[in-house]
């Protein structure tokens, strides 16, 4: 719930940030300024639903406060196509955003699934090791080119 609460925060900042604008662009210049960075915000922390939001509350807002004619519901085909181009860039945002955040999902699972084998790894090798150790014949191992790579107590013992 915090999640979607950050994303209504950030579009209300968003619409702060443009209209203490107003006076030096105008009402209707450059709606979208400033929730742009309220969805990528959303985005990066809220994941998709806030973010979604965002880009509702966004488009809302911009359509009310800063296309003309102010106050009122989309009225030009100009309107409707710069809030399609926003929502449009939005989703982009949002949809880029989320890639990194399931990337990393799946590359923090791998690397937890790494770590989980290279342990089972060690905790094989440390078996293996104590029981090629102990036992009571003598035990020489050897690599692919024929080089002694261990020798246990007992072929130690018979090999001087």
């Amino acid at each position: 719930m915090l999640r979607y609460g950050i994303a209504v925060g950030r579009v209300l900042l968003g619409w702060l940030g443009r209209s203490a604008l107003t006076p030096a662009i105008g009402p209707t210049a450059l709606p979208f300024i400033f929730f742009f960075p309220a969805v990528a915000f959303a985005a990066w922390y809220g994941r998709l639903g806030p973010s979604l939001l965002a880009i509702a509350l966004a488009a809302l807002a911009a359509d009310y406060s800063f296309l003309d004619p102010l106050h009122t519901t989309i009225r030009s085909t100009y309107d409707l196509a710069a809030l399609l181009a926003f929502v449009a860039a939005a989703l982009f945002i949002v949809g880029a955003i989320e890639a990194m955040h399931r990337a990393r999902g799946r590359l923090l699972g791998e690397f937890s699934k790494r770590k989980r084998t290279e342990s089972e790894l060690a905790e094989s090798r440390d078996l293996f090791s104590t029981t090629l150790a102990s036992i009571g014949d003598g035990v020489i191992a050897t690599d692919a080119n024929g080089r002694i790579t261990f020798l246990n107590g007992v072929a130690e013992a018979l090999t001087g």
